[in-house]
C-alpha cells in the first residue's frame, strides 16, 4: 500500500522507487496497471524502471505500450530497451513479429524488435525480417541485416550476399561480419572482393571473416596479397600476421 501510494509522489525518485519494488512484493493483479502508467511518467528514468518492472512480471502484452512509450528516436541509448525486451520469455515471439507487420509501428519500434528477434536467432522470422532490408531508414536496414546474420540459418544467405552490394557501407560491412559463418566459395568471393571496398571497416570485416573460414579463407587472403589493390594487400597481411601472433601466443 505504501509503495502504491508513492507511485503520486511530487518526487520523481519517489516514484521511481515504487516501480522498481512493486514486482517484487505484490502480485501482478495488483501491480500491472500501476507500472503501465508509469511508462508514460514525465521522467525517462521512471518510466524505464516501469519497462523493467514490467518485463520481471513478463506478461507479453505490457511489450506494445513500452514500446509505444520508450522507443522514442535519440532520447536515449536504443540498445537499453532491446535489453529490456530481450528480458521477456519466448511466448513474447508472436508479439514481436506481429509488431513488425503493424502500420501504427514506430520505426524506432521496429529497429528494437528486428534486434530482438535477431539476438533470440528467431529463424521463423526470416521472411518478415527480409522485407526489412530494403527500407529507407538506413538503421532499420542495418539491424535486418545483423538480425540474419545472427540467425545463422542459411536461408538468410542470400539476402547478406545481396547486402554487400548495398550502397551504404554500414550495411556492407554488417553483411561482411555475418558471412564468416558460411563457409561456402560463394562467400568466400564475395569477400575477397570487399577488400577492395573503399570503406576501411568494410575491408576489415571482409578480411576478418575470411580469416575466420578456415583453410579456404586464409587462402583467399594469401591469393589477395598479389592484388593490385593496396588496400586489399593491406588488410589481408594485417589479417594473417594477426593469425600468426595468435598461433605464437
Amino acid at each position: 500500500s505504501d509503495e502504491l501510494e508513492r507511485l503520486n509522489s511530487r518526487h520523481w525518485l519517489n516514484r521511481l522507487n515504487a516501480m522498481t519494488y512493486l514486482p517484487f512484493i505484490a502480485p501482478a493483479s495488483i501491480t500491472t496497471q500501476p507500472l503501465l502508467r508509469g511508462l508514460k511518467d514525465e521522467y525517462l528514468d521512471v518510466r524505464l524502471a516501469a519497462a523493467l518492472s514490467l518485463s520481471e512480471l513478463d506478461d507479453p502484452a505490457s511489450i506494445r505500450p513500452i514500446l509505444d512509450n520508450l522507443a522514442l528516436q535519440g532520447s536515449w541509448p536504443i540498445e537499453r530497451l532491446i535489453e529490456i525486451i530481450l528480458r521477456f520469455d519466448d511466448h513474447a515471439i508472436p508479439i514481436l513479429v506481429q509488431y513488425l507487420s503493424d502500420p501504427l509501428a514506430s520505426e524506432s519500434g521496429i529497429q528494437v524488435v528486428i534486434a530482438v528477434l535477431g539476438h533470440k536467432r528467431v529463424g521463423s522470422s526470416i521472411t518478415a525480417l527480409t522485407q526489412f532490408t530494403s527500407h529507407t531508414n538506413l538503421e532499420i536496414r542495418v539491424e535486418a541485416y545483423r538480425a540474419l546474420g545472427l540467425m545463422g540459418d542459411a536461408r538468410a544467405l542470400p539476402m547478406l550476399l545481396g547486402g554487400m552490394l548495398d550502397d551504404r557501407w554500414e550495411v556492407r560491412a554488417v553483411c561482411a561480419k555475418a558471412l564468416k559463418q558460411f563457409p561456402r566459395a560463394v562467400v568466400i568471393t564475395a569477400l575477397q572482393n570487399g577488400l577492395t571496398d573503399k570503406i576501411w571497416w568494410v575491408r576489415f570485416n571482409c578480411a576478418s571473416a575470411l580469416g575466420a573460414l578456415g583453410i579456404n579463407g586464409r587462402e583467399a587472403l594469401l591469393h589477395s596479397l598479389q592484388s593490385p589493390d593496396r588496400f586489399a594487400r593491406e588488410i589481408s597481411q594485417m589479417i594473417l600476421d594477426r593469425s600468426h601472433a595468435k598461433v605464437d601466443a
